[in-house]
């Protein structure tokens, strides 16, 4: 009888599950807190609501997100756009050909192939934050690596990590950089209107290292895997399930689309997109001290006037072209890249203007999420900053920054943003929150006073790795959970197995972010 009550408890236990509120929920709980927290300020203060700020109403838990929807326009459109983009490439069935015919080709030096996957993966997760559409490439994967004596967890460390790493030492990844500085600049400028406007492409150079770094640490670690299982399968850490994984993702070469030359011409267009897309991004006329792009705004203007479009400048009395010259793209001139890339992909895959239409929709719906996401996080930042409680918060941060030594400064961000990250797992969601309020203390802060220590863009490398961490580890970043399990990896073997990875890669983190608050100047870190 007791065993039997016993049993029963332990069944209801296993039945129960854990509550865990939605990215939405969460948001909104934030946007209740402030408004509570406002009339707490100013009943404690005896502040007059006539002034600068004032408590906000209960009503505003529904205006603020409708700020945030408008003032990030730009972004929702860029995501709208990309996911369209994205959609369009699939359904080409492009990539998987491309994939299909470098693993036929690579037969026997597959070695090779997962370090050129994983190097493809990095550079859409730094470039474009690539992340939920990373799933259906597992699909494709793991029948191929299962086929050349690896395993499903090899697929996992190639595309996560691949992606992962990416996005967690983000170059030009607009989702998560342009966010950032864009935020950060909104509350810089608000406080302090005399501080130039920061390019998101500051202190590219430290990030550009870190992900070199981190990369090489990984791809080590997974040579090093790979050939542990290949000398001896049992090492797998998911032996015991090889042949359920068999059954499951049985691989046939004949299922690999054809690689025509239809499909090879959108590789080559989705290639030539994403080359544009970094080429673009970064300062080249800042950076080498001539104004070649802008001469070929020009040269565009007077010769393919019916192509760029033409504009006077009254200050130099020449006319440029309408397209902003390369090397100061912001998110836009990106925009206007994916939504230009989509067009002629789908006119190379033509199918009918009602399946395209069809297409650009669907991708479109795959990011409304994301969007009212970043609107409803960006309303936050906004009410924030109406209510006044940013500027205490930037006084808390401004003397923290001022105690700590710019090392330990450095480290105590990274854990802060770790610990929101697992609540706020989105990228732009987090950016959108947290930058108004971090980016004027650290303007108003010892870094900009000295000239060294945690500067705007190194707070954002230090976001940039605790939210790409929380992305490879946390059960509350969905795309991770789902994941590993299509690869079948139970959570708990894989931080049994995962420890020393992690582990490095967070040493990596802290000493990367330590290094560059030696550095000087806001150029490099």
């Amino acid at each position: 009888m007791f065993n039997k009550k016993s049993k029963d408890k332990k069944e209801l236990k296993k039945k129960r599950k854990i509550y865990s509120p939605s990215i939405f929920a969460i948001l909104f709980s934030l946007l209740f807190l402030v408004i509570i927290a406002s009339w707490i300020i100013y009943w404690a203060t005896g502040s007059n609501p006539s002034g600068q700020f004032h408590p906000a109403g209960l009503l505003e838990l529904f205006t603020a997100p409708i700020q945030g929807f408008i003032s990030c326009a730009e972004l929702i459109i860029f995501l709208f756009l990309m996911s369209a983009f994205l959609k369009v490439v699939n359904q080409s069935k492009a990539l998987d050909a491309g994939i299909g015919a470098i693993f036929l080709k690579l037969k026997g030096k597959e070695t090779m192939l997962i370090i050129i996957l994983f190097l493809v993966f990095m550079l859409c997760g730094t470039t474009f934050g690539m992340c939920e559409a990373t799933i259906p490439f597992y699909f494709l994967l793991i029948p191929i690596l299962l086929a050349a004596g690896f395993d499903s967890y090899t697929a996992f460390l190639v595309i996560c990590f691949g992606a992962g790493i990416g996005c967690l030492a983000s170059t030009i990844n607009p989702i998560l950089v342009d966010n950032a500085f864009n935020a950060a600049n909104q509350g810089i400028i608000s406080i302090y209107p005399e501080v130039t406007e920061m390019l998101s492409s500051t202190g590219i150079i430290w990030r550009v290292v870190s992900l070199i770094v981190l990369a090489t640490f990984v791809i080590s670690y997974i040579i090093w895997y790979t050939k542990r299982i290949k000398k001896d399968p049992t090492k797998s850490i998911v032996y015991d399930k090889r042949d359920k994984h068999l059954e499951s993702f049985s691989f046939d070469a004949n299922a690999i689309p054809p690689l025509t030359r239809k499909r090879k011409v959108v590789l080559v267009c989705f290639c030539l997109t994403f080359v544009l897309l970094i080429v673009g991004a970064i300062p080249w006329d800042t950076m080498t001290g001539m104004n070649g792009f802008e001469l070929l705004g020009s040269v565009l203007a007077q010769y393919f006037p019916y192509i760029a479009g033409q504009s006077y400048d009254p200050i130099t009395h020449q006319i440029t072209s309408n397209i902003t010259p390369i090397g100061t793209w912001s998110v836009f001139e990106m925009a206007f890249l994916f939504f230009a890339a989509t067009f002629f992909i789908a006119i190379i895959n033509w199918q009918g203007e009602k399946k395209f239409g069809n297409m650009v929709v669907e991708g479109a719906q795959e990011f409304i999420g994301v969007a009212l996401i970043v609107a409803i996080a960006n309303g936050f930042s906004i009410l924030l900053t109406e209510t006044g409680i940013q500027s205490v918060l930037i006084e808390t941060v401004k003397n923290t920054a001022t105690s700590l030594p710019p090392a330990a400064f450095a480290i105590v961000l990274f854990v802060l943003f770790f610990i929101i990250s697992v609540f706020i797992p989105s990228m732009s969601g987090f950016a959108r929150s947290v930058f108004p309020t971090i980016g004027p203390a650290l303007t108003g802060g010892t870094a900009a006073v000295n000239g060294t220590g945690m500067t705007v863009s190194g707070s954002i490398l230090g976001f940039s790795m605790a939210n790409g961490l929380v992305n490879l580890t946390m059960p509350t970043a969905g795309p991770f959970v789902i994941c590993l399990q299509i690869c079948d990896i139970p959570l708990s073997r894989y931080y049994k197995s995962s420890w020393f990875l992690i582990g490095g890669i967070v040493v990596l983190c802290i000493t990367l972010l330590m290094i560059g608050t030696a550095l000087p100047g806001s150029s490099i870190f």
